[in-house]
């Protein structure tokens, strides 16, 4: 089996439409940009399994210890809630990789005619700021953040700056579509996602 068709070989690209479209076409760079997107958020989605995995094998190994003393009852109870927070983390960033593979198909114009009849940016936009109402770290912010902190946080930063870029990229396409108020809160959802990471698993954060 092939896994090239050369077909790009003269600088082209296609959206599933048969036609030919430059790659340097400003709509192929944004597309290019979300690719980046779900990328760094796949990459993201790994850490955060990666950490809830290790909280949850340290738990149920602790719970089924004879040790039943208050301290230990209570490090297993913060490491179970670590990995509740974490799988919502997990869950969210799988999401917003949907999310943004449907966005590029809206924008490509390839999407199927009966999902973007059911397509609603304020419903979207909505369902994004309501997310960055349900994941907003205790912490108030005080000082300019630093990316970083842990891993996780660090990755999801990687995901908030390509979707500022795909931001930019997609002005050159339409500057007063209603895709630049999603795309503009999904780089906060990023931003705060990164934050309540290192909440969730006691790391942190670097201020200036």
């Amino acid at each position: 089996m092939k896994y090239y068709s050369a077909s790009g070989d003269d600088g082209t690209t296609s959206f599933g439409r048969g036609v030919r479209v430059s790659k340097a076409d400003e709509k192929t760079a944004f597309i290019g940009t979300l690719d980046e997107v779900q990328v760094a958020l796949g990459f993201a989605v790994v850490e955060a399994r990666h950490q809830k995995n290790r909280y949850g094998t340290v738990a149920k190994n602790m719970s089924l210890s004879q040790d039943h003393s208050e301290g230990r009852v209570s490090i297993v109870a913060d490491f179970e809630e670590r990995c509740e927070k974490l799988e919502a983390i997990e869950d969210c960033l799988l999401w917003l990789q949907r999310l943004s593979f449907e966005l590029g198909t809206l924008v490509t114009e390839t999407a199927s005619e009966d999902f973007a009849a059911s397509w609603s940016w304020s419903k979207q936009l909505a369902e994004v700021e309501s997310a960055c109402e349900r994941f907003a770290p205790h912490e108030q912010l005080k000082a300019f953040v630093l990316p970083g902190g842990s891993e996780l946080a660090a990755r999801i930063e990687l995901a908030r700056v390509a979707v500022r870029r795909a931001e930019r990229a997609y002005c050159g396409i339409d500057d007063g579509a209603a895709a630049l108020p999603l795309l503009n809160r999904l780089s906060s959802l990023c931003f705060v996602l990164a934050r309540y990471s290192n909440e969730a698993l006691a790391v942190r954060e670097t201020t200036l």
